[in-house]
């Protein structure tokens, strides 16, 4: 390797490292509040704080409306910075509006969808509240996250995260210990947090003449407007699990789920992480032509942590009963299959970036109705008989069903990279998630399959195991 290459490589580690910093110390305040609340709250009172966690997702999303990526895409192609920035922020922030004002008049039926009681239309009027807020918090972070201010980014990052934790800790030993603990508490710290990032980086939306670009404005929407339905389809097809626990089992099965999905949220920490500094650094190595054999090593790396972090989670799940109360034991049943929405999300960010590359951002929404619909029947079939593990499976295949179709299809767009790994990954990971989640294995045999399942995926993996020796040693030079 010479010393540019050397050099270039030392420096996108640190860059990943620091920029990891922040949301992998935040990762920890989660991994003390998911217990905590766990010995706090009932399974049925966990279970209507992820009906609300729904609609969050659901109002975010659709305020964003695809803009937020367009900032990303666009980024690179314009000198001046903040005049992308303000041009993909004045549909969202409309949108943000609209859909606060929308939703008011609703808030006492809205409660009762949530949490079957008229009683708490304030909820929808704080995260009516909260959704403007939101948005200029995200676009502060991407404004971070796309000048490479690592440092600055990690540090807001971990606030967030430490406010949030503070607030839940106030709420549960001082005023309340029910799902509007949880609520309230979530939606206090964006008021905080947000009015912080708002003051420090007030700056960035500076408002000039002449800074509204209908030409930009135009590029962006026709790059955003599929990205909508695809928006909306996706957050469907993360959600509709919730509600199918909610009305074909119960609030408790929903509970079990929802603490199970928050442990298994914890590893996208690391794809969120990753994304940080990946999808920058991306699109910048498109632009400067950079050699396929880079993007394709930077496949391969994080495949192997994926599969990594996913065996590992299996090795130490039966510690959780443990951690968490004992009202919560099915969840080590139900992590598995759950385990594949981050590990196939942080694999997908590097295989499936050719669909980016080629702005087919339309074929999103048919790949993610795929996926709806395939969830949809399968939630349909397996949750009456298994209730929140049949749930889990069904996020699981479906995860792998879209990760695959959006996977092949940047490989038809983008250059024809080495797919063979990831196929026998992903069959030992399905053999590893099937064993793992059926309670009447003994145990002895499931951790005899977990070693052999990781033994194999060593062997899948010799190549690059040994590439990257290579390169720490040259480094080392």
């Amino acid at each position: 390797m010479d010393q540019e290459s050397k050099d270039t490589t030392i420096n996108i580690a640190k860059k990943f490292i620091i920029f990891s910093i922040g949301p992998i110390l935040g990762s920890i305040f989660s991994l003390i509040s998911v217990p905590l609340c766990a010995h706090f709250l009932l399974p049925n009172e966990y279970g209507k704080t992820s009906m609300f966690n729904l609609l969050y997702n659901t109002l975010v999303m659709i305020t964003y409306l695809g803009y937020d990526q367009a900032y990303i895409r666009e980024y690179h192609e314009y000198e001046d910075k903040k005049v992308v920035l303000i041009n993909s922020l004045i549909v969202p922030f409309i949108a943000a509006l609209v859909v606060a004002i929308f939703v008011v008049p609703f808030s006492t039926n809205i409660s009762f969808f949530l949490f079957e009681s008229y009683e708490h239309p304030e909820v929808v009027y704080m995260l009516a509240l909260a959704l403007p807020l939101i948005l200029l918090e995200r676009y502060i972070l991407l404004s971070l996250r796309m000048k490479e201010q690592a440092l600055e980014y990690s540090i807001f990052s971990l606030l967030l995260k430490l406010v949030s934790f503070l607030v839940t800790l106030y709420y549960l030993f001082n005023i309340r210990q029910d799902y509007l603990a949880i609520v309230y508490s979530t939606l206090i710290a964006h008021y905080i947090t947000d009015g912080i990032l708002i003051i420090v980086y007030h700056k960035i939306f500076d408002f000039k003449k002449n800074i509204i670009d209908l030409k930009l404005i135009k590029t962006m929407t026709r790059f955003a407007l599929p990205l909508i339905p695809a928006t909306i389809i996706g957050t469907l097809f993360n959600g509709q699990d919730k509600v199918f626990l909610k009305y074909m089992s119960s609030y408790s099965e929903l509970g079990y789920y929802q603490v199970a999905m928050s442990l298994a949220g914890m590893i996208m920490i690391i794809q969120q992480a990753f994304s940080t500094f990946w999808i920058p650094l991306s699109y910048k190595w498109k632009a400067e032509n950079e050699k396929e054999e880079k993007f394709e090593f930077m496949q391969q790396g994080v495949c192997f942590v994926a599969c990594v972090v996913f065996m590992g989670t299996l090795v130490i799940k039966d510690i959780l009963p443990i951690i968490l109360s004992n009202s919560y034991y099915n969840t080590i049943h139900i992590l598995p299959f759950l385990l594949f929405y981050p590990v196939m999300a942080l694999m997908m960010s590097t295989t499936s970036i050719g669909i980016e590359f080629a702005r087919k951002t339309k074929y999103s929404l048919y790949f993610s109705a795929a996926a709806m619909i395939l969830n949809f029947v399968l939630n349909f079939c397996f949750i009456p008989e298994l209730g929140a593990i049949g749930a889990a499976i069904a996020t699981g295949i479906s995860h792998n069903f879209y990760f695959w179709i959006k996977t092949i299809y940047s490989r038809k767009l983008w250059f024809n990279f080495k797919i063979g790994y990831i196929i026998k990954s992903t069959i030992a990971l399905l053999i590893a998630a099937i064993l793992n989640s059926i309670e009447y294995i003994p145990n002895t045999i499931v951790y005899a399959g977990n070693i052999l399942l990781i033994i194999i995926g060593l062997l899948i993996y010799k190549d690059f195991i040994k590439k990257t020796r290579i390169l720490v040693k040259d480094w080392r030079k």
